[in-house]
Order: C-alpha cells, then structure tokens, then sequence
C-alpha cells in the first residue's frame, strides 16, 4: 500500500541550528564576561540574577538577528540595512546606560560578531537571489 504525502509525520527539531548557536554563545560569554567585570569595578555581588539576565540577553540579541538573517536571505540589500541600523540601536542603548573601556571593547567585539554574520549571510543571499 501506498503512502500518501498527507500521511507523512512532520519532522520536528527541539534544537536551534548551527548558525543560531554561532551567535548565542559568543553573546553569552560577552555578556557573562561583561557583568562579571563590571561586579569587579563596581564591588558588587555577581551571581545568579546576572547569569540569568545575561542569558535573556543573548537569546534576545539572538533571535533578533536570526529574524534580520532570514530577512537578509529574502531580501539581501533590506536585510543587511535593518541589520546595521539594528547594531547602531543597540550600541546606542549600551552606551546610554554603560560607560568606559571595558564597554567600548565589549561593544566592539559584539558588534563585530553580528557585522561578520550578516555579512556572510548578505553574500548566502545575494548569491540565492541570483
């Protein structure tokens, strides 16, 4: 007996794609990183609650750039724009709130994972589009 196509079970992934996790844990160490050294300037506790929000933080930055990514491989040139004046929004938040060397490297670092990601993927999608 034949198979209908309707009677196939979808597939289901539980985890993330390789390319999500190449911007998750760089994220996340910047972030843990980042607080952990700010506790040490500042003579604050670090602890869970920082963990945590450094968490919520990558997943975020994370999913925000996964959504410019898909949007890079539909429409390369609308893409790469969201994407930088993404960067420029969230570099401009961490700059109201947080000041000093320690900021400025870590903003550069980060911004330059996510420029290098969206990069790559303008190219993956210009190259589609043609």
């Amino acid at each position: 007996m034949k198979k209908s196509p309707n009677s196939e079970k979808p597939s289901y992934h539980f985890l993330p794609p390789r390319h999500t996790w190449l911007l998750f844990v760089p994220y996340l160490v910047l972030c843990i990183v980042f607080f952990y050294m700010l506790s040490q300037k500042t003579n604050a506790d670090f602890g869970a609650m920082e963990v945590l929000f450094s968490i919520g933080a990558a997943w975020l930055l994370t999913l925000v750039f996964g959504w410019i990514r898909n949007l890079i491989l539909s429409n390369p040139y609308l893409g790469l724009g969201i994407g930088i004046l993404t960067i420029i929004a969230f570099l401009s938040a961490l700059f109201a709130r947080y000041q000093g060397i320690y900021t400025l490297s870590f903003a550069t670092i980060g911004a330059l994972i996510t420029a290098i990601y969206l990069v790559v993927f303008f190219f993956i999608g210009k190259k589609m589009a043609n």
